[in-house]
């Protein structure tokens, strides 16, 4: 097992990330130079992935409802 100083970090999820500065700073305040800044990826490699920050918003929302969903399928399977 490795010790946690050779363990790789893994980087932030740029959607969770994008999450908290969607929150935080609303649509318009919110760049994708900040996410890719605090996600640790490439804003090319943003754009790529999702369409420019439109397309990341669209895939924050989507996390949020699927998130939604699976909380309300426990509750009613209770």
């Amino acid at each position: 097992m490795p010790s946690a100083s050779t363990a790789k970090v893994q980087p932030p999820d740029p959607v969770e990330v994008a999450e908290q500065i969607f929150l935080t700073h609303g649509y318009s305040g919110a760049s994708l130079d900040d996410i890719a800044r605090q996600s640790g990826t490439p804003r090319d490699s943003l754009d790529r992935q999702f369409g420019g920050k439109h397309g990341l918003f669209r895939a924050v929302v989507q996390r949020l409802c699927d998130k939604q969903a699976r909380a309300l399928s426990v509750t009613e399977s209770v």
